[in-house]
């Protein structure tokens, strides 16, 4: 895993990301299981529960990875999380070998494509890699996203792409002023939004829980006084729900298009480091650390890289060429 942060401005898209690359599996600890147990010593659980007793944990871990690459000549760049080798192959070599061969890049340039087809095609390639690693049923098919950003060849807005290896799927270009995060984002979720997505669930079935409990004892009482009547389930009315209407918990608020460059960078950098110093100080293995990685796009400037890339041994730094200028 890892995190991916993207921040859109009217001044430009700046990317940034951790450089620990680790792959997880949801395991189970038996003892959690214990609970669900009955006087037989059987454990009965729904495959629900299950799942929500199973945890992310690493099981494997690399450091140091480079996970954003510029795709000069096109003012774009993209940025992994997830295994960061497909059998034999590094990501970064796949995409090398995408910028590299038959011209592609220029061949797209030319032709004035989007930042969409470019994501497509980085996706088809490297899913042709993915499916012949893992194309028995047997085997676990980890996971691998990619976020592609930058400039239509053609428009005067950046715009972000998501991309699912793992599940086959890329989402719609977002032309929206805004930060994007993809991976891992709990702790930046709840700054952006207020909360993150698993306690946006357990607000939500907290909700239901509780408005079914509450039907539960208006029945009772009903009883009680005489009247037997079945009432509707609260949760048939979608008007009942939390976060119906719109409604949202507060979270950050900003002019994210007014960002300038250096407020851009700032706050990516700033983002990433929150998921950093975060699994630094959690009571588990961590999937995102190391130095942050961080470029900014502009149009007709391609990808230029903010963080410093070198290669160091004994005190000793060699810059690591910079391939990003169109």
């Amino acid at each position: 895993m890892t995190t991916l942060v993207a921040l859109n401005t009217m001044n430009g898209l700046v990317l940034g990301c951790d450089s620990l690359a680790t792959v997880t599996r949801r395991v189970v600890d038996p003892y959690d299981l214990l609970k669900y147990g009955d006087t037989d010593g059987l454990i009965k659980i729904s495959i629900e529960d299950l799942v929500r007793e199973g945890r992310r944990l690493p099981y494997n871990h690399m450091s140091q990875v480079e996970k954003l690459f510029s795709l000069a000549p096109l003012d774009m760049g993209v940025m992994f999380s997830g295994v960061s080798s497909i059998g034999e192959r590094t990501i970064q070599s796949i995409v090398e070998e995408f910028k590299a061969s038959g011209r592609t890049l220029d061949r797209m340039f030319r032709a004035g494509d989007s930042v969409y087809a470019i994501a497509e095609e980085l996706h088809r390639r490297i899913r042709q890699h993915y499916d012949e690693a893992y194309n028995q049923e047997n085997v676990l098919r980890p996971e691998l996203k990619l976020m592609v950003g930058g400039y239509d060849t053609s428009g005067e807005t950046a715009c972000v792409v998501s991309v699912d290896v793992a599940s086959d799927k890329i989402e719609p270009a977002d032309y929206a002023f805004r930060p994007y995060v993809g991976a891992q984002g709990t702790e930046i979720e709840r700054i952006l939004l207020g909360t993150d997505f698993d306690n946006y669930l357990r607000l939500q079935r907290r909700s239901d829980e509780l408005l079914l409990r509450y039907r539960d004892q208006l029945a009772n009482y009903l009883v009680s006084n005489g009247i037997g009547i079945d009432l509707p389930s609260p949760l048939e009315d979608e008007s009942l729900g939390l976060f119906s209407d719109n409604w949202r918990l507060e979270g950050m608020d900003a002019s994210w298009a007014e960002f300038s460059i250096q407020n851009a960078i700032d706050c990516v950098d700033w983002l990433v480091d929150v998921m950093i110093l975060a699994h630094r100080f959690k009571s588990e293995m961590p999937t995102v650390g190391g130095p942050s990685q961080i470029g900014v796009i502009q149009k007709n400037r391609g990808l230029k890289y903010v963080s410093k890339r070198v290669w160091t041994h004994d005190g000793h730094d060699v810059p690591i060429e910079d391939t990003s200028a169109p």
